[in-house]
């Protein structure tokens, strides 16, 4: 952040993880301390200026505004984030947006597809000055954040989570797993939504059959019967009112007839076949 006068700053956004050119989100907090000056040399609008996004156009050209919290008014009556600010901008600017090339300056465990594929401003040989304005209150001290959207943090989602898996009314339809890691190694939840979830099988337990099923199941039933039944489910869902329960009959006979034939191989991969 730089100082152009006392009503107006530019600030420079660091690129996202793992690129070299993806300067798209903000959020940064103003402190902001009214001070004793003559009433006709004082302003409470403040410009903020934006100076190195990289995308050709933006959202903020068709009207959308910044999203804004206020602890003065939160605290006053519950005010929460809001969309706000002033004298809105998104303009080409003249500052040279150079990109490294080579691996020498990726760090260890950065995807070089992603560096290398930036996805934001390709091509574009200089910067988009994104500005505002911003009135404070008049005589009143704050704290207030600015925003490109709403923040939803990493902890906000793991308490919706929870608070999903710990609703009895959920279990029978709710599952969750682990799909991946993200590129700060965070856990990233799959959440599998279903009628009789516990015998879905998920995205792992499927792996898992095409893995360690011995190859004559695999390759002469398994595969075969499952895409079949498959099949039939989504038929049925399609299907005419009428003809929907013989498809679903059907397709849970299919079903029925290889998980009995395998039984025990099927148990040694999941115990979700238990019954089936």
């Amino acid at each position: 952040m730089s100082k152009v006068n006392n009503i107006e700053y530019n600030l420079w956004l660091e690129n996202d993880h793992n690129t070299r050119g993806h300067t798209q989100w903000y959020y940064f907090k103003v402190v902001y301390k009214d001070i004793p000056l003559a009433p006709e040399k004082k302003t409470h609008k403040v410009k903020f200026n934006v100076l190195n996004l990289a995308k050709t156009s933006s959202l903020y050209q068709e009207g959308m505004k910044v999203a804004i919290w206020s602890k003065r008014r939160f605290e006053q009556d519950g005010t929460g984030w809001f969309r706000g600010g002033e004298e809105i901008s998104y303009t080409q600017n003249d500052i040279p947006r150079y990109t490294e090339s080579g691996n020498a300056h990726q760090k260890k465990g950065e995807s070089a597809f992603l560096l290398n594929n930036n996805g934001a401003g390709e091509g574009v040989e200089t910067y988009f000055t994104f500005s505002f304005k911003y009135e404070f209150e008049p005589n009143t001290n704050d704290e207030v954040w600015f925003a490109h959207a709403i923040p939803y943090t990493y902890s906000q989602m793991q308490n919706s989570v929870k608070a999903l898996v710990d609703d009895k009314r959920n279990r029978n339809c709710l599952k969750v797993n682990l799909l991946c890691q993200s590129l700060a190694r965070n856990p990233v939840p799959l959440l599998t939504i279903t009628e009789n979830v516990g015998t879905f099988l998920d995205y792992y337990e499927d792996l898992r059959l095409q893995h360690h099923l011995p190859n004559h199941i695999l390759k002469k039933g398994y595969r075969r019967g499952y895409m079949n039944a498959r099949k039939l489910m989504k038929q049925c869902g399609q299907a005419n009112p009428k003809v929907q329960p013989l498809l679903e009959a059907a397709m849970r006979e299919d079903l029925k007839q290889f998980v009995e034939a395998n039984e025990d191989q099927l148990l040694a991969v999941s115990p979700h076949f238990k019954g089936f």
